[in-house]
């Protein structure tokens, strides 16, 4: 069970208080909430490693807070900009994950032939198609953008489904629930740019956006935490 420390229930807190804006369209309060969001999260990680800091890491989240404070300025007129710094951290996920992999591998043997994985994947595929259908009218530049954040989802959901038939640890649950949050909230980001007045796709995407950073949290928590990865990893 997690504790609810002054971090945690300050990020919740945040939460209910961006949602509540977004809802009202209230932008003094969206200014005030949603800065607090990612670093009363990386509170709550300095805490629960006990200050062993991953440098990597605390850039991904760096570049994130960049991001979200460039896009709640203006996210008309500094979209590249804001876009380049969440699309940055993709890369660094995918280093994690395929360090995870490259663990799995050294320790056990690791089977791909699962009737549940091919199901994923051939979803991804399905999804991913209908989601590029609906971004064909965009410029070419968003076109690649949106490609690439395609990529690395496809890539990270790639070693996450293997890890996760294969392993089951706290680990791999928290990497599980970060990459389907990330793919989750990248389809609701498509919707809601396509709907923008509709309200219950805008509330939705900024809940699962902000969410996504708890899971993203949790996973490197428990993964400086989880002892057998050793020394490398800790």
């Amino acid at each position: 069970m997690i504790k609810l420390n002054s971090a945690l229930l300050l990020y919740f807190i945040a939460i209910i208080l961006f949602v509540i804006a977004s809802i009202f369209g209230n932008e003094n309060l969206e200014l005030f909430s949603k800065p607090m969001i990612i670093p009363s999260l990386f509170y709550y990680y300095y805490i629960r490693v006990r200050g062993r800091i991953n440098f990597l890491f605390s850039f991904s989240i760096l570049l994130y807070f960049i991001g979200e404070i460039i896009l709640l300025i203006n996210k008309d007129a500094f979209f590249f900009e804001g876009f380049a710094f969440f699309l940055i951290p993709y890369f660094i996920i995918s280093y994690f994950l395929f360090q995870d992999f490259r663990y799995y591998i050294k320790k056990k043997k690791i089977q791909i032939n699962n009737f549940s994985f091919y199901v994923i994947i051939i979803l991804f595929i399905y999804i991913s198609i209908n989601m590029i259908s609906l971004l064909k009218d965009d410029g070419s530049v968003k076109m690649i953008i949106y490609s690439l954040f395609g990529i690395l989802l496809f890539f990270m959901g790639l070693l996450v489904g293997i890890i996760q038939i294969n392993c089951a640890n706290r680990t791999v649950l928290f990497s599980s629930l970060m990459v389907t949050s990330f793919i989750i909230s990248d389809i609701f980001y498509i919707f809601f740019t396509r709907i923008p007045d509709f309200l219950f796709l805008k509330v939705i995407y900024h809940l699962l956006q902000e969410l996504t950073f708890y899971f993203y949290f949790s996973y490197f928590i428990s993964r400086t935490n989880f002892k057998i990865y050793g020394k490398s990893f800790i």
